[in-house]
């Protein structure tokens, strides 16, 4: 996890995401950070929701101009320290926020976990990952300019 990065598109990441929920009728609960167990908690009418939020630049889209799915992997690679994760969803914006990928925590935590070397530094170790399927589990993507959900 780059830290640096991470904490400056951090307030980014959960700007949009309150806006978002909260059209939905979410009410954000402000609170210290939960780190490792999840970013962000809303309630609506008794149910809590605590969600988890990633950024992914290197995805420029999940939703074509014509409003199809376009992801090209069939797997998504979810850091396997989030089995501390308290969150009920997993959400992963694209490049530019305007899209998300929405997960289960659940199914990612049901995942196979399987290692990976995230450079070619040999002396760096391997890093594990959750290997979640997209054609197996639950998943939603969600243009937030078009669709935001009713």
């Amino acid at each position: 996890m780059n830290r640096k990065y991470s904490g400056q598109n951090d307030i980014l990441e959960k700007q949009v995401a309150i806006k978002w929920l909260s059209s939905l009728g979410w009410s954000h609960v402000p609170e210290a950070e939960q780190y490792s167990k999840y970013d962000l908690k809303f309630v609506k009418a008794d149910k809590f929701l605590k969600i988890e939020l990633e950024h992914r630049p290197d995805f420029k889209q999940f939703i074509d101009e014509a409003g199809w799915y376009e992801f090209k992997y069939s797997t998504i690679h979810v850091p396997a320290r989030k089995h501390k994760s308290e969150a009920d969803l997993y959400i992963i914006f694209n490049r530019d926020r305007n899209q998300i990928l929405l997960l289960r925590m659940l199914d990612i935590q049901a995942s196979p976990v399987i290692k990976i070397k995230l450079n070619r530094d040999d002396s760096l170790p391997e890093e594990a990952f959750y290997d979640v399927s997209l054609n197996t589990n639950r998943w939603e993507v969600i243009d937030l300019n078009r669709h935001p959900r009713p």
